[in-house]
């Protein structure tokens, strides 16, 4: 695509900013390798965040052998701010409120303000309301509702289909907040693999539902323009990525391209990343699909596990375990910038852009759950 493209002109072509012009510019500027990152019981649950200056994680807050929590750090530098211990994975920050599964932390000191009910389990808030799911300490969420994030009280609670089986295990997850509504996926859960998927959408005001009971791939969702997109395993034991209206639950298109959807962007785009299993060996690949009628656009062979992705300004960016961050042009999936071999040694956890710098964590050694941070900037 040219320079005089009109979709491209929109894009600040500043060095100092991250752009398909700029990004072939992205080094190393700092490795945070002392951060303990990550929870060893539960590895790849705990999201770490990016607010302004301060990156928050969960992890080893006394060093080895000491006991965990959530912790907040000063970027760039990565000087330790606080540090609470807790069970708490971070989930969201909002108006200077760390919001934890377990309760809401000063984001600037780390002092607790509220604890949740043991009964609720939070996955994502959005405005003055965190969505999770419902149940007995310890067990499966029997139904998802919405808790008032100053008073924390349940706003409303609603029954999640979990039809299907005799003595069903239910799971939640794919908890995603749109125009107005909550997107939320359940499944059957009966050993170790998962049959009859749902996905359900709840008014975000009352709980009334949108629609329930969907047939869908439990795994990632995403919510553009009005779409709803998941992406994972079927009931078949298949992979594929559906595309659902976000008001009736209408299916508009299937594609046997999976993995974790990425946010969408405003070029009709989605991509995700996923694999194939051949004679050969498994195949990682990194898709594009038109958000119109689920064709494939681009894909790129990928040596290693595709971490998750992040998308901003027109360049789509992915960590592959035993080799390193990849920036790939969103529209034609050229590779704009490759880091190389060292950065990630294992299991890429979590990726995300801010401060026009990249921030990429990975399993570093054979420990499950140590992890690092390392931020390219240009």
């Amino acid at each position: 695509m040219s320079n005089s493209d009109p979709a491209r002109d929109s894009v600040n072509h500043s060095a100092t900013t991250l752009n398909p012009f700029s990004v072939a510019g992205l080094h190393i500027t700092h490795t945070y390798s002392n951060w303990h990152i990550g929870d060893p019981a539960h590895p790849g649950e705990a999201q770490p965040l990016i607010a302004g200056d301060l990156a928050y994680a969960w992890g080893n807050i006394g060093g080895d052998g000491g006991s965990n929590g959530v912790k907040a750090f000063h970027l760039p530098g990565g000087r330790r701010i606080w540090e609470q211990a807790c069970l708490c994975a971070p989930i969201a920050i909002s108006d200077g409120v760390l919001y934890t599964s377990n309760g809401e932390y000063s984001a600037v000191s780390g002092q607790l303000l509220r604890q949740f009910p043991s009964t609720f389990t939070p996955d994502v808030v959005s405005g003055s309301r965190v969505f999770g799911g419902l149940g007995k300490p310890g067990l499966p969420s029997t139904s998802v509702g919405a808790l008032d994030a100053s008073t924390g009280q349940i706003l409303w609670s609603a029954n999640i289909d979990c039809t299907g089986s005799v003595l069903p295990s239910c799971i939640v997850g794919g908890f995603t907040v749109a125009d107005g509504r909550v997107y939320v996926l359940s499944a059957i859960k009966p050993s170790l693999y998962v049959t009859n998927s749902y996905l359900n959408a709840y008014s975000a005001t009352s709980g009334a539902p949108a629609f329930t009971g969907i047939p869908a791939p439990f795994g990632r969702t995403a919510v553009s323009n009005g779409v709803a997109y998941v992406s994972g395993p079927t009931a078949s034991g298949a992979y594929a990525t559906d595309a659902f209206d976000g008001r009736t639950g209408s299916l508009l298109w299937t594609s046997g391209a999976a993995g974790s959807v990425a946010p969408v962007s405003e070029t009709g785009i989605v991509v995700i990343s996923g694999f194939s299993d051949t004679l050969g060996g498994r195949i990682n690949f990194l898709t594009a699909l038109s958000t119109t009628t689920g064709r494939k656009l681009w894909s790129n062979s990928e040596g290693g596990e595709i971490g998750p992705l992040a998308i901003a300004n027109g360049v789509v960016y992915v960590m592959v375990a035993y080799s390193g961050l990849e920036a790939v042009d969103e529209a034609t999936g050229r590779i704009l910038y490759a880091s190389g071999g060292g950065v990630c040694v294992a299991s890429p956890f979590q990726l995300m852009v801010a401060r026009n710098t990249a921030y990429a964590w990975c399993e570093v050694t054979t420990v499950c759950g140590t992890y690092v941070m390392t931020a390219f900037g240009l």
